[in-house]
């Protein structure tokens, strides 16, 4: 079962590392399909969190990974903080082990990537006044902190 979901959800991941590429719109049925395909990818991250840690050397493990960075560095909070608590169990995972030093060795690509991609995520938008503690940015920067 597990070795047949993975190439199915990485066979979509083409398509849809497109759209999280392409300039983010006004476009709401857009970020629907956005979202629901990054709780897809997170969701079967999190099921196959044991099988992704063992096998994480391969291409499709790898393509899951570079998914659910892109997922969290896409411009909309409310995706992008989708996979915030995959990140925070895999950390979690890393530190807590017996084999922290191998795994931090093999994750840190993944991480330097990950963190390259959340830093704009942290400036203050300039649409956004910073002295209006009302806005919906701060509590979502927290969050991801």
């Amino acid at each position: 079962p597990v070795q047949g979901l993975m190439p199915k959800i990485v066979e979509i991941s083409p398509k849809f590392r497109a759209m999280l590429q392409e300039p983010l719109e006004n476009n709401q049925d857009r970020l629907d399909v956005v979202s629901q395909l990054t709780r897809i990818f997170t969701e079967t991250a999190e099921c196959l969190f044991d099988v992704m840690i063992a096998q994480r050397a391969s291409a499709e493990v790898q393509e899951v990974f570079a998914i659910l960075v892109l997922c969290t560095a896409f411009p909309d909070p409310d995706i992008s903080e989708i996979p915030i608590e995959f990140w925070m169990e895999l950390t979690d995972t890393i530190c807590r082990t017996g084999e922290t030093e191998v795994l931090l060795s093999d994750f840190v690509p993944l991480y330097r990537e990950l963190f390259q991609s959340l830093i704009p995520l942290f400036f203050i938008p300039e649409a956004i006044d910073p002295f209006d503690a009302q806005d919906e940015w701060f509590p979502y920067r927290r969050r991801v902190r």
